[in-house]
């Protein structure tokens, strides 16, 4: 009974344990998510490094199409290395279930080249954490980038995405109504999108319930418009004719911390960047170059942020403007019966800009010092000589102010809140420069050096660079810019009490010719810089492939290169010297003639009839002749081991045994080259006077002889 108990124990907790799927190819990748739909468990799927093309096998969009309420987790090393592509024929992925509650977590992957009617990229009716991704190039009549509800993206980038961008549906789906279809975005990058909407969630029907958008630590670059109109932010159920914006909603936005810089606006009358209904709020945020910026009904509220040339239209009653900088932008609006009313309170503001009427208190304009570090360079902190400094208000009813600026730094640092989106503190770090050494020239590394000041009693936390102006700092000071042109450097000191200063320089590279570069040069500049660490990478496989391949060729085939083993030098060695000698002596022996020699009997017999002068000059003779041309007679050579000695050696390869322990390897200067097989390492090394032929041994990474040891064994080739 106890077995069969513990069985079914098994057997149950199995079905709540999560499944894992490796995947490395398109038609894996489908397996996996038919299979994690129905195996009633919460899933993961790995994604290994690779492009998964929908158009691979001829199926088309990936689908997820689930009856369950499990989770499903599909996750990359990086999205530079894993990317899902609709080979810009397909929708990238659809997540489908009946149960709502089921959540999708997507992470690190690239969404490249979708095309659909309604999401591009992703289509989805389930809760949907995108984090660590990237949207780029992807197309549809709706929802270019992501057609879903219930989003949180986290440090996300949508890039060239066009047509709508993400909407979030409020219509009808599958003949249910979608209750909710909330929005929050952290720390993304929205870039050169053709949008409609980057961001909406639209409202369709009077069942739908509140649609609510929230943008934090967020930015909206470039992004432009082909519509009649379009607001940043809109919301479509209200009559004011806009179509299309970058965040849209028929409730509430709350847009914190972020930057809209440079959106093409089409048209300027009822359209801009923020469009929206009611109780939304605008806090610590920039709209530079936008068009109309914003577009408010009822109940909104926008604090210490800043608009250039950017226009606001505000609409209907209890609209609130706290601590905000309005620079080049007017203020309109429109009401069913009467004017709108505004109210604005200790903001920066021309009143001959304002073409409604509002009501103000501590309105500043005239002789007043903004005190920006750099308004031609968006940078909008002040400086010690601003105006703007403490003269904010900090007691808003009904309103808790964020306790940070822009920056992340304390709100408050002064006697009072200032106006604007960042803070001035006497207290943050003093950059008094920023400089740098080094050619500016592309592949050329520069060192960059900041000079600063602290407050008494702090001291410095960090000192970073960003390098390529795309808030991606780093505390390395050396950078190498591979191409010519100018660039913005900017550098943030931080001190240890948490507060930092930011300031900018302007790098002009200059081009290095061609015939100057290295070849490693050459390669960077023609490589794209995705692809050259892999084609290093690559090569440097290729070579210690090569290098190893050759390396056993050589030690397979020594005859082919003259080369033996030290082993077989050795016994070579040995042999030569032992049969040198008595091969001499028995040449000697069977040709006495010929060394002027006789036996010893003729010798007695001779010496009767020669002078004993005589006998002894032709036996000096013969020794001498032996002795003189040792190699005619086939013996072994044998010579002083020094440079005079080896140099008397014969053209060609002699194998010679070492006496004595040699550390000065100039004895050999006359020799060609110089081998040696070193037993300990197992490797060839080689010694050579020869630059040329000392070059290509070090380009082979052959090792160089240095000292020899008595009873070494060495060829030469003299």
């Amino acid at each position: 009974m106890k077995k069969y108990l513990l069985l079914l124990l098994v057997a149950a907790s199995s079905l709540t344990q999560a499944a894992t799927f490796n995947v490395s190819t398109t038609p894996e990748l489908r397996i996996a998510l038919s299979t994690a739909a129905t195996n009633g468990e919460d899933d993961t799927i790995n994604l290994a490094d690779g492009t998964y093309k929908t158009t691979d096998d001829g199926e088309g969009t990936f689908i997820y199409l689930s009856n369950e309420s499990n989770s499903l987790i599909i996750q990359g090393s990086s999205a530079d290395n894993a990317i899902l592509s609709g080979n810009y024929q397909t929708g990238i992925i659809n997540f489908k279930s009946t149960q709502t509650v089921a959540k999708i977590n997507l992470t690190n992957i690239s969404f490249l080249n979708g095309k659909n009617i309604e999401g591009g990229g992703i289509y989805s009716t389930l809760h949907l954490n995108i984090k660590g991704s990237a949207f780029a190039v992807n197309s549809s009549e709706i929802g270019s980038a992501i057609y879903g509800k219930n989003l949180t993206i986290q440090s996300t980038q949508f890039i060239k995405n066009s047509f709508n961008g993400i909407p979030v549906p409020g219509e009808r789906l599958g003949g249910s109504t979608v209750y909710s279809a909330n929005t929050y975005i952290d720390d993304s990058t929205f870039d050169s999108n053709n949008t409609q909407n980057v961001v909406s969630a639209n409202n369709s029907g009077p069942d739908d319930s509140l649609r609510n958008i929230k943008v934090t630590n967020s930015n909206f670059n470039n992004n432009g418009d082909t519509s009649d109109s379009s607001p940043i932010l809109f919301n479509p159920s209200w009559g004011l004719y806009g179509s299309s914006s970058i965040l849209s909603t028929n409730w509430g936005i709350t847009v914190n911390n972020s930057i809209f810089i440079n959106n093409n606006i089409k048209k300027s009358i009822r359209s801009g960047n923020a469009y929206y209904n009611q109780k939304s709020s605008i806090k610590n945020s920039i709209f530079v170059n936008s068009g109309t910026a914003v577009l408010l009904s009822k109940k909104n509220t926008i604090e210490n942020s800043l608009f250039n040339n950017s226009n606001l239209y505000l609409s209907y009653i209890d609209n609130n403007i706290y601590n905000t900088i309005i620079l080049s932008s007017s203020i309109n609006g429109s009401r069913v019966s009467g004017e709108p009313i505004i109210n604005i309170e200790n903001s920066y503001l021309d009143l001959n800009d304002v073409a409604i009427t509002v009501v103000t208190e501590s309105i500043i304009f005239n002789n007043v010092t903004l005190g920006f570090v750099s308004e031609i360079n968006d940078n909008y902190n002040l400086t010690g000589v601003s105006d703007l400094i403490d003269v904010g208000t900090a007691v808003i009813d009904d309103i808790d102010l964020l306790i940070t600026d822009l920056n992340g730094n304390d709100r408050i640092s002064g006697g009072n809140i200032d106006i604007g989106p960042y803070e001035f503190s006497s207290t943050k770090p003093t950059i008094n420069f920023v400089t740098y050494t080094g050619t500016a020239k592309e592949q050329s590394e520069l060192t960059f050096t900041t000079d600063y000041t602290l407050a008494d009693g702090r001291g410095v936390i960090d000192v970073s660079y960003d390098y390529l102006n795309d808030e991606n700092y780093t505390s390395l000071n050396t950078y190498t810019y591979n191409t010519a042109g100018t660039y913005t450097v900017n550098v943030k000191v931080t001190d240890s009490e948490g507060e930092f200063s930011t300031s900018s320089l302007g790098v002009a590279i200059s081009e290095l010719p061609w015939n100057e570069m290295t070849y490693e040069q050459r390669l960077i500049k023609a490589v794209s810089p995705e692809y050259y660490e892999l084609l290093i990478s690559e090569i440097d496989i290729e070579k210690s492939k090569s290098f190893s391949s050759g390396k056993h060729y050589v030690q397979n085939n020594l005859t082919e290169f003259s080369l033996v083993t030290e082993a077989a030098q050795a016994i070579a060695v040995a042999a030569s010297n032992t049969s040198g000698i008595t091969t001499g002596k028995q040449y000697v022996q069977n040709n006495l003639a010929e060394f002027s020699l006789v036996t010893e009997a003729a010798q007695a017999t001779a010496v009767a009839a020669v002078a004993a002068a005589a006998a002894t000059t032709g036996i000096t003779d013969g020794e001498n002749n032996v002795i003189n041309n040792p190699v005619t007679y086939g013996l072994n050579i044998v010579v002083g081991l020094s440079k005079e000695g080896l140099a008397q050696l014969p053209s060609g390869w002699k194998m010679i045994s070492i006496p004595e322990d040699v550390t000065d390897l100039g004895i050999f200067n006359d020799a060609k080259i110089v081998w040696f097989f070193n037993n300990e390492t197992q490797a060839w090394t080689g010694y050579s006077s020869n630059t040329n032929t000392a070059q290509q041994l070090e380009d082979k990474n052959i090792g160089i002889i240095t000292s020899l040891s008595a009873g070494d064994g060495v060829f030469i080739e003299m």
